[in-house]
């Protein structure tokens, strides 16, 4: 285990909060630590209040000059989207590709230029020119191949609508309003709080338990619809996929 001295650091929550917690169990039997916020002693010096919510940590600091970040806007961002090529006209984009790429120029100082070249008038001009290749294309992608859908299906949880977000929402409230009372460590706020945490989380769990079934029933529910016949074929070559594997010879 290492030193907080020989790094130079400082814990800045444990020199200012005294009799606090930022983890509870959900049946109210015990209370722990478990978040620190470690920084340098230069830095600890202009901590001004630091506050436990439950989870996370938040500490405001004074005296500290911020940056401007730049940001993309939301439609500049390309990174994470996907594309719907199953059903794009490959004719129609292959054309417009061909017709936009023949406006951009090629930079005539590059035609001349040798191998052993060092100006750096000719590497901007090589990033300006991969620059309008890439705009080019992302252009004529966004206007002739439709976007998928961007959902986040690592974090998703089959059924939560149905099962789970009710008892989340009043797990929500009661834990604010336990907060807001000054987190007692006995009485009925506490006790709903703790009582209302763990129906929510056995709800979680139950649910995350018949996820094969909720799946299995939502597909059922597409076959039954003829207007979703393509997420049911969707949805069964999905399961087939990660339920039989080949068998290695």
């Amino acid at each position: 285990m290492y030193s907080l001295s020989d790094n130079q650091l400082v814990c800045s929550d444990v020199l200012r909060l005294v009799d606090d917690f930022t983890h509870c169990k959900d049946d109210g039997s015990c209370t722990s630590w478990i978040d620190h916020v470690l920084c340098r002693k230069t830095l600890d010096d202009k901590v001004t209040e630091i506050s436990v919510q439950h989870k996370p940590l938040s500490v405001k600091l004074a005296n500290i000059r911020m940056m401007p970040c730049k940001t993309l806007p939301a439609q500049e961002c390309h990174h994470n989207v996907k594309y719907d090529w199953d059903n794009a006209d490959t004719d129609l984009y292959m054309n417009a590709i061909h017709v936009g790429l023949s406006t951009v120029n090629i930079p005539r100082c590059l035609l001349d230029c040798s191998h052993s070249c060092h100006s750096t008038d000719h590497f901007s001009a090589i990033d300006e020119y991969y620059s309008s290749l890439v705009t080019c294309i992302r252009d004529c992608t966004r206007a002739y191949i439709h976007a998928c859908s961007n959902h986040n299906k690592a974090f998703t949880v089959p059924g939560w609508t149905d099962h789970v977000k009710d008892k989340h929402d009043i797990a929500r409230a009661s834990f604010l309003e336990w907060v807001a009372a000054g987190k007692p460590r006995s009485g009925c706020l506490l006790h709903a709080m703790c009582r209302t945490r763990a129906e929510f989380k056995l709800a979680l769990q139950h649910c995350k338990a018949a996820e094969e079934q909720t799946r299995a029933d939502a597909t059922a529910t597409a076959l039954a619809s003829k207007y979703n016949v393509k997420t049911f074929w969707k949805g069964t070559g999905h399961y087939v996929s990660a339920t039989y594997m080949p068998v290695s010879r």
